[in-house]
């Protein structure tokens, strides 16, 4: 084999682990952020499937290390190499700090977002009691939400789809804190100042 042969051999090596690096962090990094608050919607299958994604995480960590330990040793040659370990470091934080695409109940909001904050003060307004207290309103009717619109002390949470995602909006612009947003689930995104998407516990 010629020494021709041989650098051409080890540039195919090299090209193989760094198309490696970006199918790991499209696929495990990326598309794991893509798609988890879809599957946390199904409950209980959710997390059987969060479980499953999480063994092929370690999976990946596994061979991100290798990999990691490979680049770090072509780097140290007499002729070394440092396009692995770019690739090592900078893939899986640009697949990390990438924006993904937006929730269903995002796209539904940028739709009809005059609507949606019509009802809200509307029925905040109206509601007697503000501890988590079930208000019926047109919404249902207008296909806002799938069922009557809770109330908190500062926020109106929308079920614009089934499942235990919230399109939640706050009246004085705050973060929301309590119910569905803190205690019994946890704030998912904040969209920005007035709305945000919470995720219920289970149970």
């Amino acid at each position: 084999m010629t020494l021709r042969d041989t650098l051409w051999s080890q540039d195919r090596v090299v090209r193989g682990y760094i198309v490696t690096v970006c199918l790991l962090s499209l696929f495990m990094v990326y598309g794991f952020r893509a798609v988890e608050l879809e599957v946390l919607r199904l409950a209980e299958i959710g997390l059987l499937i969060n479980l499953v994604e999480c063994a092929l995480l370690v999976v990946g960590l596994i061979i991100w290390a290798y990999l990691v330990w490979k680049s770090v040793g072509m780097a140290r040659r007499p002729a070394p190499s440092f396009a692995l370990l770019v690739a090592v470091i900078a893939m899986p934080l640009a697949s990390y700090f990438a924006p993904i695409p937006p929730t269903r109940e995002e796209v539904r909001l940028w739709q009809r977002r005059d609507e949606y904050e019509a009802i809200a003060l509307e029925v905040f307004t109206r509601a007697k009691y503000r501890d988590g207290t079930c208000v019926s309103s047109d919404a249902q009717e207008r296909d806002l939400s799938e069922r009557c619109l809770l109330v908190s002390s500062n926020s109106v949470f929308f079920a614009v789809y089934h499942g235990m995602v919230f399109l939640v909006y706050s009246v004085d612009g705050s973060p929301p804190t309590d119910m569905y947003c803190g205690g019994d689930g946890y704030v998912w995104k904040r969209i920005d100042q007035h709305w945000s998407i919470c995720k219920a516990n289970l149970g």
